[in-house]
């Protein structure tokens, strides 16, 4: 049974999203020793180019982990493209708008604060059915972490 729905733009899926970071082998080990993610591509291009996503177990959608190899010299050390939240300007932080969700939030929070992760709110109850966190990643990357209200 298709789950595609038909929106007449003949879009089927997203496949990729892309976090900016400085060190991609920083950032890999971040995303998979510590979030659970597991890496699906990694390959190295002659420009100084490595593409590197990881992804969940079973999920489609995959995030590429970017680190543009001129920007550091051109940016003052900056992730690149408008990158990742530990760009200049006194700000520290930068949300993704991405979200991942969670069944158990108390405990995934009490476990990833324990690996050493950074967390800018802890679980709040809102209005709009959620129990949300933000959490960072080693680039100052900001997420959602997001338990449905039972």
């Amino acid at each position: 049974m298709s789950t595609m729905v038909d929106t007449g733009l003949l879009i089927s899926s997203l496949d990729y999203v892309t976090v900016m970071v400085k060190d991609q082998d920083a950032a890999l080990n971040f995303y998979t020793g510590v979030l659970g993610f597991e890496r699906v591509d990694d390959e190295q291009f002659g420009s100084g180019q490595r593409w590197l996503t990881v992804g969940l177990p079973g999920a489609q959608t995959r995030i590429v982990l970017f680190a543009d190899p001129h920007a550091h010299a051109d940016e003052g050390g900056c992730c690149g493209s408008g990158g990742c939240g530990s760009c200049g300007s006194g700000v520290e932080y930068a949300w993704t708008g991405m979200v991942m969700r969670t069944e158990d939030i108390n405990a995934a929070f009490e476990n990833l604060q324990g690996k050493g992760v950074t967390f800018l709110q802890p679980p709040q109850e809102k209005s709009w059915g959620v129990i949300d966190a933000l959490f960072s990643d080693l680039d100052g990357n900001v997420f959602n972490l997001v338990q449905r209200k039972k």
